[in-house]
């Protein structure tokens, strides 16, 4: 039996499904064998999809923005890490009570902690040593958040310190008065030893206290040593 022949000058097949394109090359006249046998051999690649150039790179106006945004943020974070810490070295006052700003002596000794203004430095060891014979001047600076009259009670591990500025009647004597002056004896040594110390309480006038019972609504103290 004879084969069947085509001729075909040009032949091109494009087939474009789900994707796929098979295409067949430029051939000779051949017969039909020849032809579906090149078609059965021919294999199918995927095409692939270019990704568009805008999706892969951005375009210079996206890249600015972007960089802008990534300038502020590392601006505000040097900034935030630039910022000064807020110093504790503050007070804290009360909407109703009054604290103790300071409390000083004419000797250098200092501090401005208390037991209700929070203030942070300071210390209540002066590191100063008292002989006898020595006057010393107190002062305390205090603050009422109602413009109140401030009463200062002055005592001491002293009996006799106490007896002269803060008790009376046996109980503890408040005044308008926020210095006091006090000068060093051989009986304050005979009493306390080798270490004074100085108490002050305040309070505002008003019906409540900041420690109720305990009649005070603060406190602060300075500690000395003696020595004859």
């Amino acid at each position: 039996m004879r084969s069947l022949v085509i001729p075909v000058a040009i032949i091109t097949l494009v087939l474009v499904t789900g994707g796929f394109i098979v295409k067949n090359r430029t051939t000779n006249p051949k017969n039909a064998n020849q032809i579906l046998g090149e078609s059965q051999e021919q294999a199918i690649q995927p095409s692939l999809t270019p990704i568009p150039s805008q999706l892969a790179t951005p375009s210079p106006n996206e890249e600015d923005i972007r960089l802008q945004e990534d300038t502020k943020k590392v601006e505000v974070e040097n900034k935030i890490s630039q910022t000064p810490v807020p110093s504790s070295s503050s007070y804290t006052y009360d909407s109703y009570y009054p604290i103790i700003l300071s409390l000083s002596d004419s000797k250098g000794g200092s501090i401005k902690h208390s037991e209700y203004n929070q203030y942070s430095q300071g210390s209540s060891i002066t590191g100063i040593t008292l002989k006898v014979g020595d006057t010393v001047r107190w002062k305390v600076e205090a603050s009422d958040p109602k413009g109140r009259q401030i009463l200062y009670s002055f005592h001491s591990n002293s009996q006799r310190f106490t007896d002269l500025f803060g008790r009376e009647n046996g109980q503890y004597k408040y005044t308008t008065n926020n210095e006091v002056e006090f000068t060093i004896t051989e009986a304050d040594i005979n009493e306390v030893g080798e270490s004074l110390t100085v108490v002050v309480n305040i309070r505002s006038e008003k019906e409540n206290y900041r420690t109720g019972a305990g009649g005070y609504d603060d406190v602060a103290y300075l500690d000395y040593k003696l020595n004859r």
